[in-house]
């Protein structure tokens, strides 16, 4: 049986370990996937969980839901920083379509 893949693994990002010593290890994965159908490429970022047994396998947490769409909003104190503000604001809106409008 072959089986088709659709994205490859490009670049690992980030990986957050919080380590549980009574229920197992959580982990925040975040990983640039490519397709290789349309070369273009993803951000993938998701909570994983690897229970305590010695031959666990990294699994979804049960129970665990990740609201993708909520708001963010980041306070930052920039007293005396006006050129560092404006970097950061530049920056930040890039990253989303949704506040773009700030460039």
């Amino acid at each position: 049986m072959i089986v088709f893949r659709l994205y490859a693994l490009q670049e690992i990002i980030s990986v957050e370990h919080v380590p549980d010593p009574l229920k197992g290890d959580r982990f925040l994965l975040e990983l640039r996937l490519s397709n290789k159908q349309t070369s273009g490429s993803v951000l993938l970022s998701e909570h994983v969980y690897r229970s305590l047994a010695e031959d666990s396998k990294l699994c979804y947490p049960e129970g665990f839901q990740w609201n993708k769409s909520a708001t963010v909003n980041i306070i930052v104190p920039v007293k005396n920083s006006g050129r560092w503000a404006l970097y950061f604001i530049k920056n930040i809106a890039g990253n989303d379509p949704v506040t773009s409008f700030m460039q």
